[in-house]
């Protein structure tokens, strides 16, 4: 459920301190979104924050997005050994690689 908009100042972002985020306020069952609505900022559409019951906080930031095999081709590798059991995750395997 969307709840509105919301302007943080200062968000609490060890990467930029004092920063002013303005964002859209979402909740999906106990969990409670923060995601960036600055049209001027990189993280525009992204999470910023996920608050939690219990007091649980995740705070996302220096995003970057794209592939990720340009960075790390291996990304997608499954390691020797692993046991593959859902039918999803056999894509990742190789045709020459066997899973155990």
């Amino acid at each position: 459920a969307y709840l509105g908009r919301v302007r943080l100042s200062p968000i609490d972002d060890p990467s930029a301190p004092n920063r002013t985020v303005l964002a859209d306020h979402w909740l999906k069952w106990a969990f409670h979104f923060l995601v960036d609505a600055d049209p001027a900022s990189p993280s525009l559409g992204l999470p910023l924050r996920l608050y939690g019951h219990l007091g649980v906080r995740q705070i996302f930031s220096n995003w970057r997005v794209g592939d990720p095999t340009k960075e790390k081709p291996d990304v997608w590798r499954v390691p020797a050994g692993c046991k593959v059991l859902a039918e999803a995750c056999k894509e990742f395997v190789g045709s020459t690689e066997a899973a155990s």
